[in-house]
């Protein structure tokens, strides 16, 4: 699909592992927020338009371990929070890394339905 749609390059979990990234402890052995983000700036397109589309998956469920901040919150109410915490952390670093002039748009998929 995401051939059809003109991407030329891909990094799936088993190109980031070749490439030495290890799995996360958390969210069913997939990669951390900060390695996927890492990958893409290390990949950035040199010279003309272009666009990455980024998947990250410290967002869904199970989520993160709560952070000491946000456990007084409990349950998956503080594992959400500490997740999206993170995943503003590895945002903002990627954000740092983008060349001027850089649109940057970001979409969501779907809701929480944390409560």
């Amino acid at each position: 699909a995401y051939a059809a749609q003109g991407f030329t390059g891909f990094y799936f979990k088993e190109e980031m592992l070749a490439e030495g990234y290890k799995v996360g402890p958390y969210i069913m052995e997939h990669l951390l927020d900060e390695d996927v983000f890492d990958n893409a700036a290390n990949h950035l397109p040199v010279g003309g338009p272009a666009a990455q589309f980024i998947v990250t998956m410290t967002s869904h469920v199970p989520f993160i371990p709560a952070w000491p901040e946000y456990k007084s919150a409990g349950g998956s109410f503080a594992r959400y929070v500490s997740s999206m915490s993170y995943l503003d952390g590895c945002l903002g670093d990627f954000y740092q890394k983008l060349p001027e002039g850089t649109l940057l748009i970001i979409w969501g998929d779907h809701g929480s339905d944390v409560d």
